[in-house]
């Protein structure tokens, strides 16, 4: 439902045009996780760091880079899914590149999973815009809810209301980087000033709160781990 809601674009397509896309994007992602996973093997078993204690920025780089494959490859499955039940598919995607955005509006607005993007256009900015609602105000409101969104299932597993804050805070902060972007450097550009930025902000979303949503137990083995391997591992299992 929440993908048809999302999309106005519908379409059937026969196999032969829907199953070769689908197969080359389940390679390339499940290729980049593997490779990734893998650089992060080599800089902790054959250089002998570890990652999550003495290379902390890397760890969140490293988890950030992560995300975009594995919600890609959530979104093919849905793609799948639907076009299974349906016959159909639609040009809605996890996302256009987001590791090259010009900027955080670039990125939260037209980069970065479209389907969660256009449904908070459609039910929240949109219809604050026509009510009159300055540009400014209908985003923090987009923002206030997508932080409720990753921060309510975490504080229905009891989590540690630091975490749970910290989730919605995360949100709130791009919401201010993406306000002051508008006022101060609406036509500056720069794709690695914005990865920089997200990777600096992103330890305040937790790196063991979208785990412990709905297993708490293995949030508290991805933090206690030894090393980023075993934390992955412990994710896996």
């Amino acid at each position: 439902q929440l993908w048809a809601h999302c999309s106005d674009n519908l379409r059937r397509v026969p196999p032969r045009l829907f199953l070769p896309p689908l197969l080359a994007n389940t390679a390339k992602w499940g290729l980049s996780m593997l490779l990734l996973m893998a650089s992060v093997s080599f800089v902790e078993y054959e250089m002998g760091y570890s990652v999550r204690k003495d290379l902390p920025l890397v760890m969140c780089a490293f988890h950030f880079l992560m995300v975009y494959p594995v919600i890609s490859l959530l979104y093919g499955g849905c793609e799948l899914l639907v076009w299974l039940l349906t016959g159909c598919v639609t040009d809605t995607t996890a996302g256009d590149f987001p590791l090259v955005s010009s900027s955080m509006r670039d990125f939260w607005g037209r980069r970065y999973n479209q389907v969660i993007s256009k449904l908070c256009r459609t039910v929240i900015f949109h219809p604050l815009n026509a009510r009159g609602w300055p540009l400014p105000l209908s985003t923090l409101v987009v923002f206030f809810f997508t932080g409720l969104l990753h921060a309510a299932p975490t504080a229905l597993v009891q989590a540690n209301p630091l975490e749970v804050f910290s989730q919605w805070l995360f949100f709130m902060i791009h919401w201010l980087i993406c306000a002051a972007e508008g006022v101060y450097a609406p036509k500056s550009k720069s794709a690695p000033r914005t990865f920089l930025l997200f990777v600096a902000v992103y330890p305040i979303f937790g790196l063991s709160g979208m785990y412990s949503m709905t297993h708490p137990h293995v949030g508290y083995q991805v933090v206690m781990s030894e090393t980023t391997w075993e934390a992955l591992r412990c994710m896996v299992v």
